[in-house]
């Protein structure tokens, strides 16, 4: 938490915004180019050739049919410059994802249908025919799943009925998707990125803000032939279930559940014992409430992607969306992955006025609500 001292004033109170608007910069004017000045001209002004140069006519073609080679060559490498370019990589952000809904007790000739209307498949009859041949219609599952148009049929049947085998994945609170893909590189060995990937579906067919943060941590049963798709979708499904149980939350009328989401991460980041989230969770709120930076390091170590060097004196000092010792509010997205436990001391904080704490040497978790309190606690615990 940052030392430094806030300017409290009874009267203010602000509302919370997940994210910061930027006032839009004035477009540029488009310049106006003209056909003449698009024109190159290539070559000099022509000359009336003299009787000399004709003599020379002989010797100029002789020239002209070793140059014409280079001459043609040349032309080809100018239009491959021009007309041939690199092809882009595709942004991790860009995703055709398709959310597609299979009811309970729908028949494989139903569903064949569905993933037809949606756009997944081009043939629904000839889906319909691979299940038969397949001998999975009996073993179709019912619930949401993120699919992509035009998949091959052995593709979306692998998404859609249970896999042959599966393995126990945990996720540990505070894993950010980037470990968590390493997690799964080092047991099923995916392609890199696949489960950021994921992840990025999941945030295009559900219209979501962000990623991080929207995961819930725990132990999970996944298919192992997709594990990271299977495990980004029950990790979001689980993050539902337990939003769902916070919806009485009186916060909910000032915050979002996104930005409440956040809040969660910022709390797991802060503390590993669940004893201490709601204590800190009335601390975020109540500077959030004054307008008063955060002071949370975390969200400056998630941005830099370092957990475990000294952050650069540089970096605390930079105004960027995730240093908020220098912005106020919330940083633009979560942090890390959140347990159940702080989730719900997000939506329901202790009743304390304070606005600082520090963990101490001595192991515990030391709580001010003055900063000449806080610089006391220092003075004794650290």
């Amino acid at each position: 938490m940052a030392e430094k001292k806030p300017a409290v004033t009874s009267s203010m109170r602000v509302a919370v915004k997940a994210k910061e608007q930027e006032k839009p910069t004035a477009a540029r004017k488009k310049p106006t180019v003209s056909s003449r000045s698009m024109s190159v001209s290539i070559g000099g002004a022509r000359r009336t050739p003299t009787a000399k140069k004709k003599e020379r006519i002989p010797l100029l073609m002789s020239e002209a049919r070793v140059l014409l080679p280079f001459a043609a060559a040349m032309v080809v490498l100018f239009f491959a410059i021009l007309f041939i370019r690199p092809r882009p990589t595709v942004s991790p952000q860009v995703s055709d994802a398709i959310l597609v809904t299979i009811d309970a007790g729908m028949s494989a000739t139903q569903v064949s249908a569905r993933l037809f209307e949606a756009g997944v498949v081009d043939d629904g009859a000839a889906l319909l025919a691979y299940i038969v041949q397949e001998g999975v219609a009996t073993q179709l599952q019912s619930g949401s799943f993120v699919m992509h148009r035009q998949m091959e049929f052995a593709d979306v049947v692998g998404i859609i009925t249970r896999g042959t085998t599966s393995m126990t994945v945990t996720v540990s609170p505070a894993f950010t998707i980037k470990r968590i893909e390493t997690l799964l590189t080092q047991r099923f060995g995916p392609e890199a990125g696949r489960f950021e990937q994921a992840v990025n579906d999941l945030v295009h067919a559900y219209r979501l803000g962000f990623g991080e943060g929207w995961l819930l941590s725990g132990t999970y049963e996944v298919n192992s032939g997709k594990a990271a798709e299977d495990l980004a979708r029950q990790m979001y499904e689980a993050m539902l279930d337990q939003v769902r149980r916070h919806l009485g939350s009186r916060l909910l009328s000032t915050y979002s559940i996104e930005e409440l989401l956040i809040i969660a991460s910022l709390i797991q980041a802060e503390t590993q014992d669940p004893l201490e989230m709601a204590a800190i969770s009335a601390v975020i709120h109540n500077r959030l409430a004054i307008d008063e930076p955060l002071g949370i390091d975390a969200s400056t170590r998630y941005e830099l992607d370092d957990w475990h060097s000294p952050i650069p004196a540089i970096a605390l000092e930079t105004q960027s969306p995730y240093n908020t010792r220098r912005k106020k509010g919330l940083p633009p997205t979560g942090i890390s992955v959140p347990s159940p436990q702080a989730v719900e001391a997000a939506f329901f904080p202790e009743a304390r006025d304070d606005l600082f704490y520090l963990h101490g040497l001595d192991g515990q978790i030391h709580f001010a609500h003055t900063y000449d309190e806080h610089r006391q606690n220092i003075r004794e615990y650290r």
